[in-house]
């Protein structure tokens, strides 16, 4: 099924949302799992038509899914030879950097045309593509993943969602939810907060021991580190994204591992996973449906009414995301999404 094209929209079916412009940033594509080796992918994001696949190198690549010649998609029908991807329509070939390489019927044998390709990074089992409305490169390195910790075999969750990213990232900043949303038994207590360039972190203890620390890269991954918190485990690790499709949905993506001792065995078959860490995760899956009614229905504050505990920490938050919001104009976002 097509997915809508992105249309300007009035402030009140934004629902209050005061960005026009996808943000800028690294988000995820998907995991490796979704790019198997030659086959092409059609694919929806910030409002454009993409093709995705994984050549004979191993590497992933995505183009703007549209053949210059007739304007053919990329990800319907189009085929894989080594590194390279052919126009199901006239064959014509581009190379993994989007030259036309190969025009098989013509005298002419190749074009000045090229498909444009998105920065990408592939870690950890998780695939990041760079986005910027501009066009500009990467400004920072990919998100860290496992971050060296030493974890158990993981577990994923997706969902398409009618959602902004920045929903997502700042419950990092909002501990209360953590019991009124996931039923915590304890809130814990905001010890400390930091911004560092497009980073923000924030460290809480809970009451009876344990610690979470929350890492924000940009304003649609946020990673969540458990530890002394959860009975019989060392700790969780809570990878999270969300990556916008068009201005009213997102795909939300969710990567959980538990974190083992240096000296535990890792079991490759997940029946044989500890007992506690088959909890965790038969736990965990059940902890972002509560998250997705509240996103998908709420209206934007841009002045929350916050507590004398909230304030200053949601201040920092929103105050630092601005920075991935450009200045273009959402018909700029259009035109591409219409190209």
């Amino acid at each position: 099924m097509r997915l809508k094209e992105n249309v300007e929209m009035g402030n009140e079916d934004r629902r209050g949302f005061p960005y026009r412009a996808h943000p800028t940033g690294w988000f995820q594509l998907g995991w490796s799992a979704d790019f198997p080796d030659g086959e092409a992918r059609p694919l929806t994001y910030f409002s454009r038509e993409l093709v995705a696949y994984r050549g004979e190198s191993g590497t992933v690549r995505v183009f703007d899914a549209f053949c210059p010649h007739f304007g053919a998609h990329l990800g319907h029908g189009g085929c894989v030879e080594g590194d390279d991807i052919i126009c199901p329509f006239h064959a014509w070939r581009f190379d993994g950097d989007g030259h036309n390489v190969d025009v098989p019927y013509s005298q002419r044998r190749r074009t000045a045309n090229r498909l444009r390709a998105w920065p990408l990074a592939e870690h950890d089992g998780i695939v990041f593509v760079w986005h910027d409305a501009s066009g500009a490169a990467p400004q920072w390195d990919p998100p860290e993943v496992l971050g060296g910790e030493i974890v158990y075999p993981g577990d994923t969750v997706r969902n398409r969602l009618r959602m902004y990213p920045q929903m997502m990232v700042e419950n990092a900043a909002d501990l209360a939810h953590l019991k009124y949303v996931h039923r915590a038994r304890l809130v814990p207590e905001l010890v400390s907060f930091e911004t560092d360039g497009h980073r923000w972190r924030n460290r809480a203890h809970y009451p009876t021991g344990g610690f979470l620390t929350n890492e924000l890269y940009g304003v649609a991954i946020a990673r969540s580190v458990f530890r002394d918190v959860f009975d019989g485990m060392v700790g969780g690790l809570v990878f999270t994204a969300v990556t916008p499709i068009d201005h009213e949905y997102s795909n939300y993506f969710v990567s959980d591992w538990a974190l083992r001792a240096a000296d535990a065995e890792t079991p490759t078959d997940p029946e044989a996973l500890p007992a506690a860490v088959k909890r965790y995760y038969a736990a965990q899956r059940t902890q972002a449906e509560p998250d997705w009614r509240v996103w998908e229905h709420m209206r934007w504050r841009v002045r929350p009414s916050t507590t004398p505990e909230e304030t200053e920490v949601f201040r920092s938050l929103r105050e630092w995301a601005t920075q991935f919001y450009p200045d273009v104009p959402n018909q700029g976002d259009r035109r591409a999404a219409t190209d």
